[in-house]
């Protein structure tokens, strides 16, 4: 679907003013938030006309509106009340973050859009700390879109190739700047369940021998988070793994002497996350578990019942 269409389509539903639209090709503009309200402010942020606020980064100075930020960030909308002593200023000072992460936050707050972050040099990684700091400044200011949209661009880089040696420092300051309770945390978390064999194998990995350094390093000094990881992998492969179910069934024939003897098979799914085949159901088995041929978990007999016809 075009990004034409989508503005079509969303534009003409009553309720589509808050609606995040994630586009997942990663064209020149990933992630795009179509609120009515910020359609056509751009203009407003380039020129400061009418401008009623100003935010102030170090040397930058953005000349806004309150009408646009207090709408979409929880910390704006107090900062331009009572109950800040900004506001009577008209000026709010937040030198304290990085300037390029905050541009691209209120660029999108008249924009609804979040660029891709791409590298300009061949072979050289994006760069995932920006994603990760838009995501943090967009959790410290209350724009809980941006949170999970910008968390979304990080995980596209961090994941894409992990085994950049900047993955270990990706991971160190995912630790180190987001709480425990952090989506971003629980995704890298998953990711790393499944990819930690070739993170963490130089045998796999002999190119990239930093990278796996840094994980190990990132782990070791974050005894809580790697405790988290083990839990994750357990709960993943217990011995007996829930679930194992009946994906479909054929028939096969035996032919015994002269005579064909029509048997069914079930095709069974392993439960485990870090395997998860399918396979035939022994059909000689008269037990109520089998070993997966690949990761040699438990496998519980299917408790669905075959009851259509051939």
């Amino acid at each position: 679907m075009s990004t034409a269409a989508m503005t079509d389509s969303t534009a003409s539903s009553e309720d589509s003013a808050s609606k995040v639209i994630r586009i997942e090709t990663y064209a020149s503009v990933v992630k795009h938030n179509w609120s009515p309200m910020v359609m056509g402010c751009a203009s407003l942020l380039e020129s400061g006309e009418f401008s009623d606020f100003t935010i102030v980064c170090g040397e930058r100075i953005w000349k806004v509106h309150e009408a646009i930020i207090s709408r979409q960030s929880k910390y704006f909308k107090s900062a331009c009340s009572n109950a800040f002593s900004e506001a009577a200023n008209g000026q709010i000072d937040l030198s304290c973050d990085d300037e390029p992460a905050l541009n691209l936050l209120i660029t999108y707050l008249y924009t609804g859009e979040f660029p891709e972050i791409k590298s300009g040099t061949p072979g050289v990684a994006p760069d995932a700390m920006l994603a990760l700091k838009v995501h943090v400044l967009a959790d410290k200011y209350g724009i809980d879109a941006l949170v999970e949209i910008a968390a979304q661009e990080f995980m596209r880089i961090a994941t894409r190739v992990p085994f950049w040696p900047e993955f270990g420092a990706w991971l160190d300051a995912v630790l180190d700047d987001t709480s425990e309770t952090s989506s971003l945390r629980e995704t890298m978390l998953e990711f790393l369940r499944r990819a930690l064999c070739g993170l963490l194998d130089p045998g796999k990995n002999k190119e990239n021998k930093q990278a796996v350094q840094s994980v190990e390093a990132a782990l070791t000094r974050t005894p809580e988070f790697a405790v988290a990881l083990l839990r994750n992998i357990s709960s993943t492969l217990r011995p007996l793994v829930e679930g194992g179910q009946i994906k479909s069934h054929a028939r096969f024939r035996v032919l015994e002497g002269e005579g064909t003897d029509w048997q069914h098979e079930s095709r069974v799914s392993c439960g485990a996350l870090s395997c998860g085949i399918e396979f035939s159901w022994p059909t000689g088995l008269t037990g109520d578990e089998a070993h997966c041929p690949r990761c040699a978990q438990v496998v519980p007999r299917p408790g669905a019942v075959y009851s259509g016809g051939w």
